[in-house]
C-alpha cells in the first residue's frame, strides 16, 4: 500500500489504505453468525449503509479515478468523492441482486435495508435506482466546471458498468444484458 502514495495525493491514498481495512473489518463482522443473525432494530436506518460502507471498498475505488498526476487539485473533485462512493457501492448493489436474490441471501445491502425500513426489496431497488442517478447527476454538477474531470468521470462509470454488465457472476445475461 505505500506505493499508492506514488500515484495519488496524500489523502486520497489515505483513503484507499483505510478502504481496504474498512473492508477487512466488515467482512470479519459481516460473517459472524451473531452479527448475521441479529434482531434488525427499525431505528437502526445508518446500518446497512454502516455495513456497506465498510464491505464495499468504494472509497479505495473513488480515489482511484483522479490520479495526481492528472488531477493534482484534490479540491477539483473532493467534494464528489462522498457521492461517488455511494454510487459505487449502490450501482453494485443493483447489479448484484439479482444473483443474491435467487441464491436466496439475506445478509446483503437491499435485504438489509428493506428489513430495517419495513419495505420490500423491490422496493429498495427502485430506491436505489433514483439515488444512484441523483448521485451521478450531482457529481457531474460538482465537476462541471473542469471538462477533463467530467471526461475522467464519465469514461470510468462506463467502465465500471461495462465490468459488471459482463461478469458471469452476476448473471446478468440472465436478464438479457
Amino acid at each position: 500500500m505505500g506505493k499508492l502514495y506514488l500515484y495519488w495525493d496524500p489523502p486520497c491514498a489515505n483513503a484507499m489504505s483505510s478502504s481496504a481495512l474498512d473492508f477487512v473489518t466488515g467482512t470479519l463482522m459481516e460473517d459472524k453468525a451473531e452479527v448475521q443473525q441479529m434482531r434488525l432494530h427499525p431505528e437502526a436506518r445508518n446500518w446497512p449503509k454502516f455495513l456497506r460502507t465498510k464491505t464495499g471498498i468504494s472509497a479505495m475505488f473513488a480515489h482511484s479515478i483522479f490520479p495526481k498526476t492528472a488531477y493534482p487539485d484534490l479540491a477539483i473533485y473532493a467534494q464528489a468523492l462522498p457521492d461517488i462512493e455511494d454510487f459505487l457501492s449502490f450501482v453494485n448493489d443493483l447489479f448484484s441482486y439479482y444473483k443474491e436474490e435467487l441464491a436466496g441471501e439475506d445478509t446483503n445491502y437491499v435485504a438489509i435495508r428493506a428489513k430495517v425500513s419495513a419495505n420490500p426489496p423491490l422496493r429498495v431497488v427502485s430506491d436505489l435506482v433514483d439515488e444512484v442517478t441523483r448521485y451521478h447527476e450531482d457529481i457531474l454538477a460538482m465537476l462541471s466546471d473542469h471538462p477533463q474531470a467530467v471526461r475522467r468521470w464519465r469514461e470510468f462509470v462506463q467502465s465500471y458498468l461495462g465490468f459488471h454488465l459482463s461478469v458471469s457472476r452476476y448473471r446478468l445475461s440472465e436478464l438479457g444484458f
